[in-house]
């Protein structure tokens, strides 16, 4: 039986990648897949070939990137909406293939490619499934197997290199799937329901120039340079005497304590800045920068106006290289779970 599987998650992915495989894999696509160069296809499929073209007939087609694994198992990237994957599916099922879910995979396969799957199955971007898709075709695999053979050769300095780097890019596989938490904090009144509306593109949270109109936690997931994050815009922090207000900024300190990030906003109109130390890495936004200023932004401090867009770019990018110094290059070996960190231990 030849199978195929999607192995991205149906509709949050701008890219979808399906799987073919099986003994028919290759002679299914002889009869469906046309080159966009127009040369015809081999009669048999080399590991590694990277193709361009169309599958399917006519109007009946889409536009999808082949990469032959091996003659029988072969992945096709195409357009991630529903009715182009439908249309995938039915013209390889209508060839000879079975349709499966990807767990229906698992039987065949080592554990390692198992939960590689797993985790792809659920990424939302192309950046972060794409990286779980290097792991599901060998990257960690082989990088370990790679640092065995440089330790039993005696070259612990690079055997020892490469472990440290597996261990420094740990925190971007543990949240391939499972988002980095930003929260934006402080005072009331600064900007801060703004900053978040600006930086998700819709009206998120309520805005109000009465300090104190945020009174819960709101989240909102976004994709900031292909990343998952969750960003919160929380209570302002004051001291208050009402009670309902009280509850918002003890959820917010809350909130804090489970932070990768916090934003911290000020208000560059505004002649205080109090900035409270939480023991987070912290990114600094003076915010209202588009209006007359009563203080000078600080070293380090980025300047922006939630209202114009001014300088959101360069607030992304920071806290895109805080939470993310280092991201892995295309290829490279990520683990997936704690406990294939735990598998460089035992080398």
């Amino acid at each position: 039986m030849t199978m195929l599987a999607r192995l991205t998650p149906p509709g949050r992915s701008a890219i979808a990648v399906l799987t073919l495989r099986g003994p028919n894999a290759w002679s299914i696509l002889l009869s469906a897949f046309r080159r966009r160069s127009g040369k015809p296809l081999l009669e048999a499929a080399s590991p590694d070939m990277m193709l361009v073209g169309w599958l399917g007939e006519g109007k009946a087609s889409d536009e999808v990137v082949l990469r032959v694994v091996t003659p029988e198992e072969i992945e096709i990237h195409g357009h991630g909406g529903p009715e182009a994957v439908a249309l995938l599916e039915e013209t390889l099922v209508q060839r000879g293939a079975t349709l499966v879910a990807w767990q229906q995979l698992e039987a065949a396969e080592p554990s390692w490619r198992t939960e590689a799957l797993e985790v792809l199955s659920q990424c939302a971007t192309v950046r972060t499934a794409g990286i779980a898709l290097d792991q599901l075709q060998g990257a960690f695999h082989r990088a370990v197997a790679e640092i065995a053979e440089l330790k039993q050769g005696g070259n612990t300095a690079e055997a020892t290199k490469r472990i440290r780097r597996l261990h420094d890019l740990a925190t971007v596989g543990e949240h391939l799937v499972h988002p980095w938490k930003v929260v934006l904090a402080g005072p009331p009144n600064v900007g801060k329901s703004s900053l978040i509306n600006a930086l998700t593109g819709f009206q998120r949270s309520v805005v109000s120039p009465i300090a104190g109109t945020t009174r819960d936690v709101v989240t909102s997931q976004v994709a900031l340079d292909g990343w998952p994050i969750v960003l919160a815009d929380t209570a302002g922090l004051r001291t208050s005497h009402d009670p309902l207000e009280r509850e918002g900024v003890d959820r917010s300190q809350r909130m804090l304590a489970d932070a990768d990030l916090c934003v911290w906003v000020v208000d560059l109109s505004s002649e205080t800045a109090l900035i409270e130390p939480f023991g987070k890495p912290m990114i600094v936004a003076a915010n209202k920068c588009d209006l007359p200023s009563r203080r000078t932004a600080q070293e380090g401090w980025i300047p922006l106006s939630a209202r114009t867009g001014e300088g959101l770019d360069h607030l992304v990018a920071a806290i895109v290289r805080q939470l993310i110094p280092s991201p892995p290059s295309a290829g490279e070996a990520v683990s997936l779970r704690r406990d294939w960190v735990d598998v460089l231990s035992r080398l």
